[in-house]
């Protein structure tokens, strides 16, 4: 990622790709990434112009903009990508301590969590003189006081936080995606679309699995057309 300016804390939409991709072959891998990486970029060219990707931490993708408004929907438009499980839109910092960690998260997870029930949840690789049960407790106190409360089964709002090394990154926000396979790595298919529910899931479950699907429908004269049209929208 590239650096931002002093004084600004870095921002980025990390995307996890799909289960499904990590169990193929190397190369069939290889060529999914490429697929996906063409789709991503479409996506993005069509909802928001000037976002740009590069490799993120741990394999994920890493989508960057220059302006806030561009960033939420370049993360909107990624998160609709077959091929990509989760959107996080994330702040970066760099952490050389649990103290600094736990300052960190803080100063931005403390306006979110004030008057409201919480819980902290983080994930970390790397070697650390702290556990990653020493992260989440150090963190609840920090937010504590300004806090209604912790509840680790139904919180109303989760810190969440992944440090990798001496890198951080707090998420801020996290969409799920369709997951699946990149669209155009399997045949394309023709569904036929009636004014139900089964042929537009079926379609999507197709899309899914990686084919471009084109949708025919019959014209009957009747109602039921603008509802189909609805339907498959």
């Amino acid at each position: 990622m590239a650096d931002a300016p002093a004084g600004a804390v870095p921002r980025a939409v990390l995307l996890t790709t799909s289960d499904e991709l990590h169990l193929k072959s190397a190369r069939t891998r290889r060529r999914l990434g490429r697929l996906l990486d063409a789709n991503l970029r479409e996506a993005l060219g069509r909802h928001a112009p000037g976002a740009t990707l590069s490799g993120g931490p741990r394999g994920r993708v890493a989508v960057h903009h220059p302006e806030p408004d561009g960033l939420a929907a370049a993360m909107e438009a990624a998160s609709r990508v077959f091929g990509v499980h989760r959107a996080d839109l994330t702040s970066r910092v760099r952490v050389r301590s649990l103290d600094e960690l736990v300052e960190a998260v803080a100063a931005r997870a403390a306006p979110q969590v004030a008057g409201r029930r919480f819980a902290v949840r983080v994930r970390r690789r790397g070697t650390h003189a702290w556990s990653t049960m020493d992260a989440e407790r150090s963190i609840g106190a920090r937010l504590l006081p300004a806090a209604a409360g912790v509840d680790l089964d139904r919180p109303e709002v989760t810190v969440r936080a992944h440090v990798w090394g001496e890198e951080a990154h707090l998420i801020e926000r996290t969409l799920d995606g369709p997951g699946g396979l990149p669209v155009g790595s399997q045949s394309p298919v023709l569904a036929l679309l009636s004014g139900g529910f089964d042929s537009a899931v079926a379609t999507w479950m197709a899309l899914r699995w990686g084919s471009p699907v084109d949708l025919l429908h019959v014209e009957l004269e009747c109602s039921q057309r603008d509802h189909a049209l609805a339907v498959a929208y």
